[in-house]
């Protein structure tokens, strides 16, 4: 895996010119930290009706300023938003700071859920996983059992020596103004990680950009709540960060075990989790075609089948006017590699918006150092921006045409 390092000055000058560049990348970091969106909310159609009013609405965001906020959010928080390290936190700072801006007159709910970690649930977890994939496929003696079980030992005592780091989920709340107990969750873990690829061990002092994996699913968040923010929403909605999803996904189980009730008494509509939406290729894609995206659900004849599915042709339905250039197809796996498994293990409806990660997954740069904003394929992640926003707006307005 290859390593980065900045190049030193070799000035006679070097105290003053460390004293300028500090106080220099210090402006810069405040910068970063003040920007937003900054559509003009006069242009914003509040209550929109049709089609049309969407396109309009999604359209006030261009791509250039996606990207400009999806590059500030990876260089802010770098070299790694690892639980636990300067630039998880920094993570934290530019989120919150992003809400503000969007929605400086707080209007709607802006706070922290502190919580922490049940770090033995994630333990067992992993080793659940170990007993049921790899105990079964391979001996004791074989290569991969090997690598597979050290793995687990590793990832299971990282685990532990981190239950110290508290998680914070930072939510963004809209009440619904003629529908407030109607109540639809958007979701995106903001911490990352890197393996090793030969060993699979976690490398915690490698460089994580996390540009696709999660910076895609965050700053997509962050524009929900730039155009929520903005209109007249009928029903409520909830937009999460969630902390720890590289580390057992607790950050989601423990938004869960929070709001479960609430869910349970109220009219829950599911959890949309956005998650690695900016990879799409050509030359890796079994499909030789451009545009393949997925929406997971749970599998057929599985208690919550029938509610997954339902939310996912909601949004395919509208995603397909608004944006449709992008494919969204449904994936019913029980995809069990996103915070969507912390909303099923309670019975709860969710859904993943993701990669195919059967037809076109990018091995090579998942949880590595390598998965930088300039892999990112622009053209995709707009358009998966639009849909995604495009459908969350016309599910609020039961917009069909």
């Amino acid at each position: 895996m290859k390593m980065r390092t900045l190049p030193l000055s070799t000035s006679i000058n070097l105290n003053f010119k460390c004293f300028i560049l500090i106080g220099l990348s210090l402006i810069i970091s405040h910068e970063i930290l003040a920007q937003s969106f900054e559509i003009k909310s006069e242009k914003i159609k509040v209550q929109p009706s049709k089609v049309f009013d969407l396109k309009s609405n999604i359209k006030l965001i261009e791509k250039d300023s996606l990207m400009k906020m999806l590059r500030d959010f990876v260089k802010t928080s770098r070299p790694s938003r690892l639980v636990g390290t300067d630039g998880h936190s920094k993570a934290q700072d530019f989120i919150l700071k992003a809400i503000e801006e969007a929605d400086p007159n707080k209007k709607n709910q802006r706070y922290v859920d502190t919580f922490n970690p049940d770090v033995d649930y994630a333990k067992k977890m992993y080793w659940d996983d170990f007993n049921r994939q790899i105990k079964p496929a391979y001996k004791p003696g074989d290569e991969n059992y090997k690598k597979w079980l050290e793995f687990t030992k590793s990832t299971t005592s990282f685990i532990e020596s981190k239950k110290s780091f508290k998680g914070k989920n930072i939510i963004w709340e809209k009440k619904g103004r003629t529908k407030p107990n109607t109540i639809l969750v958007i979701g995106a873990h903001y911490d990352t990680i890197v393996h090793n690829a030969k060993t699979l061990l976690i490398n915690e002092d490698a460089l994580m950009p996390g540009a696709n994996d999660n910076g895609s699913g965050v700053v997509i968040g962050l524009s929900l709540v730039e155009l929520l923010s903005k209109i007249d929403l009928p029903i409520t909605v909830k937009i999460v960060f969630f902390d720890w999803g590289e580390l057992g996904f607790l950050g989601s189980k423990a938004f869960v075990n929070k709001y479960k009730k609430e869910f349970m008494d109220k009219n829950y509509l599911g959890l949309i989790n956005l998650d690695m939406l900016g990879h799409d290729s050509k030359f890796l894609d079994k499909t030789k075609k451009y545009g393949n995206m997925k929406v997971y659900i749970r599998r057929p004849g599985s208690e919550g089948y029938l509610d997954d599915r339902k939310l996912a042709r909601r949004i395919i339905d509208l995603g397909d006017q608004v944006s449709p250039s992008v494919n969204f197809e449904v994936g019913a796996t029980h995809f069990n590699n996103s915070d969507n498994i912390s909303f099923w293990n309670e019975g709860l409806s969710a859904l993943t918006m993701t990669g195919d990660w059967e037809n076109d997954f990018n091995k090579e740069r998942y949880h590595s150092s390598d998965d930088f904003v300039e892999t990112i394929n622009i053209n995709t992640f707009y358009r998966a921006y639009q849909y995604i926003v495009g459908s969350v707006m016309g599910m609020a307005f039961e917009i069909t045409r």
